[in-house]
C-alpha cells in the first residue's frame, strides 16, 4: 500500500472515530439534559445500533469478546445483545488490552500518538 493509500485510510478511521465521538457526547448530554427535566431520552437511531457479530467484526474481535464487554459494563447491551455502534467506538477510544494492531481504532490511537493528542 503506498503512503497517499495509506494517508487517505488513516483520514477515514480519524473521520469516523470523530463522528462517533461526537455522536456519544451528544447521547450523554441529551441523556443528562432528559435526566435533568425527568424526561425519558429517546433511544439510539437503528442505524447506529450493531448486531453482536457486525460490532465483534468492527472490533476486530471474536463475539464472545463482545458479549464479556457488556457484561463487564464496558458498553450497554440492547435488546437481543444489540450494540451502540458510538459507545463501541468510544470504549474502543479509550484503549483497551490485545487491540489488534490493524483494527481502525488501532490505527487512529497510532495517528494521536503520531501528532501527540492524547487519547485516555
Amino acid at each position: 500500500m503506498d503512503s497517499h493509500m495509506t494517508r487517505c485510510s488513516q483520514e477515514v478511521v480519524v473521520r469516523e472515530l470523530e463522528e462517533a465521538l461526537e455522536r456519544v457526547a451528544e447521547r450523554v448530554l441529551r441523556r443528562l439534559l432528559a435526566e435533568r427535566d425527568g424526561v425519558t431520552p429517546a433511544p439510539a437511531a437503528e442505524g447506529d445500533v450493531l448486531s453482536q457479530a457486525s460490532a465483534a467484526a468492527y472490533a476486530g474481535v471474536g463475539v464472545s469478546t463482545i458479549r464479556e464487554w457488556q457484561a463487564r459494563g464496558h458498553i450497554s447491551r440492547g435488546r437481543k445483545g444489540r450494540v451502540v455502534k458510538a459507545e463501541l467506538v468510544a470504549f474502543l477510544a479509550r484503549g483497551r488490552q490485545s487491540q489488534p494492531k490493524d483494527s481502525p481504532e488501532a490505527k487512529a490511537l497510532a495517528i494521536l500518538d503520531k501528532r501527540g493528542g492524547r487519547h485516555g
